[in-house]
């Protein structure tokens, strides 16, 4: 693989403005933060050859955050129109943008929560990665993820009753990575529309037992364009926290699922080559019939140990056996501070892209902190 350094000068000139709270959404405090950018870019090889990108940007944005009783929300949104110098440097069009916000219909029981993503990737794992994303690169494609439903917590008695339901939708721009002789195309994602509803219900230790328990059910389903995909996940699992001292217990789980992929064969030509579209995505044979790409259907299981010896540090590591092999899993999280933590995760999953995306965006908080490149003003995976 070869590495090429550049170096990238950047001038510009932004303006802000913050927009009066407005109380008038059930009580709560609203800060809008509108932008303005205008910048000029400059892109060079430091050495390996004379490569040189020049373009110009033209930026809007919108920072809002809201906070309140019910209701709780921060989306950063960024629309980027970038003006080619030279046939290297084409005019595009960027979206980027983070969003999540939870409404409490009762407070402490029923909530609707919501999110969305825009973003820019690479199309093709075989194609160039650009760091910058600012070259224009046939391998860059744009990624839009977007995702709501209720949750419900409540209490019958010593029993904690959980319910929630997740519709998401995820669609991928234009797929125009052409591959090197000899490669075959892989095709793209297109976009997808996904389904996850979940149930459980447990006690915690000392409760009434001097364990604890949980049951739950769970069914996903997403439904790809390209090919006709589709996944479908079903079933149901129970667990148990036995406590063996003030800081330790032992932890078991056993479950079963059923989890099918699938999809159609593409349409083939008189040459026997599949049949693509102007989106550079495979072309559906619709009198095809439906081919398994993964089926698994059986018992899993797994023991673990917990140790929490302060709110701040927490421990678990399970092994058991799922997906027909040996499952090893765990996580460690430790608040290092008020305003700092480190966590670690070790998971064993089948999953999709679009429910990858959608669970990332529900297991982030309503209120966080954008990372942007200070260069070409992409935000990275992480995000606090």
């Amino acid at each position: 693989m070869k590495y090429r350094g550049k170096k990238q000068l950047l001038a510009g000139v932004c303006f802000a403005a913050t927009l009066a709270a407005m109380p008038s959404l059930a009580q709560a405090k609203t800060e809008v933060t509108p932008y303005l950018e205008v910048a000029q870019v400059l892109d060079a090889q430091i050495k390996g050859g004379n490569d040189v990108l020049t373009y110009s940007s033209v930026a809007a944005g919108v920072d809002v955050s809201v906070t309140g009783k019910r209701a709780q929300a921060q989306v950063n949104y960024r629309y980027e129109h970038r003006f080619g110098w030279g046939k290297d440097a084409q005019d595009e069009n960027i979206h980027s943008g983070l969003a999540r916000a939870a409404y409490a219909v009762v407070p402490g029981v029923l909530s609707i929560d919501a999110g969305a993503l825009a973003t820019r990737t690479r199309s093709d794992i075989r194609g160039d990665a650009p760091g910058l994303l600012g070259r224009s690169n046939d391998n860059v494609t744009q990624v839009y993820s977007v995702y709501g439903g209720p949750t419900l917590s409540t209490n019958v008695g010593p029993v904690q009753v959980g319910a929630a339901y997740r519709l998401g939708y995820t669609a991928v721009k234009d797929n125009d990575f052409v591959p090197a002789p000899g490669q075959p195309r892989l095709g793209g994602y297109d976009d997808s529309i996904a389904h996850l509803a979940t149930a459980s219900a447990g006690m915690a230790p000392g409760d009434a037992l001097p364990f604890g328990w949980t049951v739950g059910a769970a069914y996903a389903r997403e439904d790809t364009g390209e090919l006709d995909q589709r996944f479908e996940s079903k079933g149901v699992s129970g667990g148990v926290v036995v406590p063996v001292t003030s800081t330790v217990a032992l932890l078991g789980n056993v479950g079963y699922e059923d989890i099918q992929a699938s999809q159609r064969a593409p349409l083939l030509d008189a040459g026997g080559n599949a049949v693509v579209d102007g989106r550079g995505r495979f072309v559906t044979d619709p009198a095809s019939p439906r081919l398994l790409g993964y089926d698994f259907e059986g018992v899993y299981w797994d023991v673990g140990v917990g140790w929490k010896p302060s709110r701040r540090t927490s421990l678990e590591a399970h092994v058991g056996r799922r997906y027909g092999s040996w499952s090893y899993t765990g996580s460690f999280s430790w608040q290092t501070s008020e305003s700092s933590a480190f966590q670690l995760g070790v998971y064993d999953q089948v999953q999709t892209f679009g429910q990858q995306l959608t669970d990332a965006l529900a297991t982030l908080p309503t209120s966080f902190t954008m990372q942007r490149n200070p260069l070409s003003q992409e935000f990275g995976g992480c995000t606090f």
